[in-house]
């Protein structure tokens, strides 16, 4: 029993000492990372539509890129004055009486660019006289802050 005492204490330190060193993975450390959904890779794809949306006294940038999936990107140059805001898309053309009408696309917290996948029913909806509209939430108090009316494309021949 004091053999094993001994033992495996010192096979635990050697095995630690001898563990081989593995760096971190990186967006650019192997090509399985460079899609546009992981690390920091940047997505290519069409350029449907580029906006600047004002809220609060931050303005938004927006692009919507059709590439290998409909993408929404917003670019904020600062963070906004909320505690991790909310994107939504809702099908109406009004604010809904409720966000269980609309879908969550993602949070908008801290600076920088933000990109969101779009599902395929808004993709449809752009299509159509009354693609939706995009709003920004408060969730603390389920507070709509800001929205925006997403053009309809289907007058350019966009297809998304």
């Amino acid at each position: 029993m004091t053999a094993l005492g001994v033992l495996l204490p010192w096979l635990a330190v050697s095995a630690l000492v001898q563990r081989p060193e593995i760096p971190p993975v990186t967006a650019t450390a192997a090509p399985l990372f460079a899609r546009a959904d992981l690390g920091g890779a940047t997505a290519e794809g069409d350029l449907l539509l580029a906006f600047d949306w004002p809220v609060q006294d931050t303005q938004l940038k927006g692009q919507l890129v059709l590439g290998p999936m409909l993408q929404l990107r917003l670019i904020a140059e600062e963070p906004l004055n909320l505690a991790d805001p909310l994107l939504y898309w809702s099908s109406t053309d009004r604010s809904p009486e409720s966000l269980a009408q609309a879908q969550l696309l993602g949070s908008l917290a801290g600076a920088g660019t933000h990109r969101y996948r779009l599902p395929v029913v808004v993709g449809r909806a752009l299509r159509s006289p009354q693609p939706g509209l995009l709003l920004l939430v408060s969730p603390l108090d389920q507070r709509i802050v800001a929205s925006w009316a997403l053009p309809s494309l289907s007058a350019g021949g966009e297809r998304p």
